[in-house]
């Protein structure tokens, strides 16, 4: 592992340790993330192109998981925590992190509606889309449903990023 995804790591382990005791990712940690994410890119590829860099993965973690945040299904936190990793990865890699984040959110979704016994949550998130689609507005999640702290598959994304990212993405 390179010392950006070394830093990535302990930066996405303290936001999951403050969502799943808080219920909240501090914006200190996801400012600190985006200043040295934009700051090992500067000192790694120089001042022009670190920064580009940097900016890009920042603004491609925030444009990805939006429209997500706008659905109820992220935090801001969230949002701000990817753009922090994308500050570090820039935008090819933290589009990678986002889809592996994807595809364990919805693993993770699907085996706590299993164990809920919530069948009927499937077409609650159909409605949800539909409503969203129609109304063009924010969805407010249910206050008596399980909340998935999405800080926890944010991780594995970054996980799954750094392990098979490279065997994916690279020719």
């Amino acid at each position: 592992m390179e010392i950006h995804e070394w830093v990535v790591s302990f930066l996405v382990a303290a936001a999951v340790f403050a969502d799943l005791r808080h219920h909240r990712i501090p914006n200190c940690l996801t400012v600190a993330g985006a200043l040295g994410g934009v700051a090992v890119n500067v000192l790694a590829h120089g001042p022009a192109e670190g920064f580009r860099l940097a900016v890009a993965g920042l603004a491609m973690g925030v444009l990805v998981s939006l429209p997500f945040f706008a659905l109820g299904g992220m935090g801001g936190g969230d949002v701000k925590l990817l753009g922090s990793i994308g500050a570090f990865l820039g935008p090819r890699r933290v589009f990678g992190v986002f889809l592996f984040a994807a595809l364990a959110g919805g693993i993770l979704s699907l085996f706590l509606l299993l164990i809920g016994g919530r069948f009927s949550g499937f077409r609650k998130v159909l409605g949800d889309l539909i409503q969203f689609t129609l109304a063009g507005g924010r969805v407010e999640p249910e206050k008596d449903g399980v909340a998935l702290r999405y800080s926890l598959p944010i991780a594995a994304g970054a996980f799954f990023e750094f392990i098979l990212g490279g065997l994916l993405w690279e020719p």
